[in-house]
Order: C-alpha cells, then sequence, then structure tokens
C-alpha cells in the first residue's frame, strides 16, 4: 500500500537527466562507512536536471539577442542602403532629366521663355519653385548625399548633368553646372569626399581635349573651378 502512495505522488513532469560519476579510494577500516564487504572505494552518482521549458527560455532569449543586433543600423547604413538597395542616385538623375526635358518643351514652345531671369522663370503651372531653384535644389542634394554617406560623385554621374546642362535651352544652366562643381570641389576635404578628384580632372580634361568645352567662352566661375581643382590635387 505505501509503495502504490509512492506511485501515485510520483509527478508526470518528464526531466533530462545528466548523470556524473566519479570514484575515490580510502583505506578500508572498520568504522569506515564505505567500507562494503571489504571494496574500499564508492562511486557516487550526482544528478543534475534541465527541464525542457528552461531550454526554450535561454534558446528564446539567445534568438532575441541576436535579431537586436541584426538590426542595429546606423544612420550611414541607411542613408548607404538607399544607394545600394534604392539606387537613389540614379533615381534622382533621371528626375533631373524629366524636369531638362520639360524645360526643352515649354521653351520650344515660346523662345521668349529662355530669355527670363531664371529666378524669376518657372516651368510648372503652381509656380512654386524658380528654375534656378530646381536646379539647384537637385543638385544640392546630391552633394549633400554624398556628404553623408559612402557615395561619391564620379565622372558617370558629372557626364550626365553636364549633358543636360550644356545643351539646355536657358544658357545659365551651363553657368550653373560649373558653380555646382566648385562648391563641391570646395567641401571635399580627406575625410569627407564628395567628388572623386580624379576623375573630375579626366572628365574635364577629355571636354576641353575634344572641344566640348570652350575655354574662351567659359565664364569665371569656371576657371574659378578649375583654380580650386588644381589647388585641391596639390593638396591630396
Amino acid at each position: 500500500m505505501i509503495k502504490d502512495q509512492k506511485e501515485r505522488a510520483s509527478p508526470s513532469t518528464t526531466v533530462a537527466t545528466t548523470s556524473y560519476s566519479y570514484t575515490s579510494t580510502y583505506p578500508a577500516t572498520s568504522e569506515s562507512v564505505y567500507d562494503m564487504g571489504g571494496n574500499n572505494s564508492y562511486t557516487t552518482t550526482i544528478a543534475t536536471t534541465d527541464t525542457s521549458e528552461d531550454k526554450q527560455t535561454i534558446e528564446t532569449a539567445s534568438s532575441s539577442k541576436e535579431s537586436r543586433n541584426e538590426k542595429e543600423l546606423t544612420f550611414e547604413d541607411i542613408l548607404n542602403n538607399l544607394q545600394s538597395e534604392k539606387q537613389l542616385v540614379e533615381t534622382l538623375l533621371q528626375n533631373l532629366t524629366a524636369y531638362c526635358k520639360l524645360v526643352e518643351t515649354r521653351v520650344a514652345a515660346d523662345a521668349s521663355l529662355a530669355k527670363i531671369d531664371r529666378t524669376k522663370l518657372y516651368f510648372y503651372p503652381k509656380k512654386s519653385a524658380s528654375h534656378a531653384d530646381e536646379i539647384s535644389e537637385r543638385l544640392q542634394f546630391l552633394n549633400y548625399y554624398a556628404s553623408v554617406s559612402s557615395f561619391i560623385i564620379s565622372k558617370v554621374q558629372l557626364k550626365v548633368i553636364y549633358d543636360l546642362l550644356s545643351k539646355s535651352s536657358i544658357k545659365s544652366d551651363l553657368t550653373e553646372f560649373l558653380i555646382w562643381c566648385k562648391q563641391a570641389c570646395e567641401s571635399s576635404t580627406n575625410t569627407n569626399t564628395i567628388l572623386n578628384l580624379e576623375e573630375v580632372g579626366e572628365f574635364y580634361s577629355e571636354l576641353i581635349k575634344n572641344g566640348l568645352l570652350d575655354v574662351k567662352t567659359m565664364p569665371l566661375v569656371g576657371f574659378e573651378f578649375l583654380q580650386h581643382y588644381f589647388i585641391s590635387v596639390n593638396e591630396n
């Protein structure tokens, strides 16, 4: 009956048991409680339990920590992802291209628009921003993005922008391009590179060599930019 009560009182929870054994030898004496039939060694078994619930809790905590580490992105990481995953720069250039096509369409329909001061010229019906602002804001955003991310403006982007603005019906757009290049070059430092100076040199050398950029008619800001470029190259 006692045996039966013990069996009923025994919990049904299943535990994982790990056994460790070690042997210790003592001199056999008549007073030793470990002396079993003349055997002077004994074996002790230690049992440790680790429930499946505890194991699951540990695994969950570890998984949660790894998940947090994977989600910890810096501000620069996020900005870099905009280019590597979303092609931000290419999208910006496509937007600039679309705007320049709009300008050409409007000027083709009304040639007098080309004679209006760029700061007072509007090509969108709501007149939310002048032509000067439309071009400048896009170029300045590209400079800003290059200054806060690992992206560096190369001659690939320079060529696209130059082709759009040098062929524009608004003649002052070329001057705006040269001003932008000068500002980008001035903002570049050893720790914060906006323009790839080596590729800038290659780009302008090709323009001058092929007669695409006429030095005789180049505005003053163009010479200021080239001067600053040469100084920057010597310093680096």
